[in-house]
């Protein structure tokens, strides 16, 4: 592993071609397309953060070439294991509801922790470096959910200002819906391991 791989993060350019960049282009570029990114510091690993299931579905079908609709469906939140991502060995990709749940957050932040011990030789059983990363990632996670909603709401504000009073209530009724099916969704879902192509995902 050379010393720059902790510099130099993976991104693709417009003709769809890997180049590494700062770690701020990184994180510029990932929110650009719907996902955001944090580094497992002080590791050589990264994940990142898309938020309500119609968003993880499109980001990870048309920026990393991923399908993962069958397991969206039967899961609260999970994560891709390293290696899934083609450009980006190292990053795993987070699915988390629209709604807030701690519960779910931490659940996720444990899983990315204990995968960086398992791929840095950190032993599971040292709890204050587990509990430290754990933490860290649960910060990182709440930092991206701030930048996601204020993403919405400067996207939710400039879609208003094109649209008539009648369509800015009938798509504000809509959010309501949507909003109460994504509360409901959540709620009661089994928390288990999902095995594909060896070991694909954790929910």
């Amino acid at each position: 592993m050379k010393t720059s791989d902790f510099s130099d993060f993976p991104i693709l350019d417009d003709e769809g071609k890997k180049r590494l960049v700062s770690e701020q282009e990184w994180r510029s570029w990932m929110r650009k397309n719907g996902a955001y990114g944090a580094q497992i510091k002080p590791y050589n690993s990264r994940f990142v953060v898309m938020f309500g299931d119609e968003n993880y579905l499109e980001v990870c079908r048309d920026l990393f070439g991923l399908e993962m609709s069958q397991h969206v469906e039967t899961s609260g939140g999970l994560i891709t294991v390293p290696g899934v991502v083609d450009f980006d060995f190292m990053l795993h990709t987070v699915y988390l509801p629209k709604k807030y749940d701690a519960i779910v957050y931490w659940h996720e932040a444990l899983h990315l922790a204990l995968f960086a011990c398992e791929v840095f030789g950190i032993n599971p059983l040292e709890q204050e470096a587990v509990t430290y990363l754990q933490g860290q990632i649960v910060k990182d996670i709440i930092q991206a959910r701030e930048d996601w909603l204020r993403d919405e709401a400067a996207a939710k504000k400039a879609r208003e200002a094109r649209m008539s009073k009648e369509q800015i209530k009938a798509q504000r009724t809509k959010e309501r819906r949507e909003a109460k099916f994504d509360n409901e969704a959540v709620k009661g879902k089994p928390v288990d391991p999902k095995m594909t192509r060896g070991r694909l995902i954790h929910v």
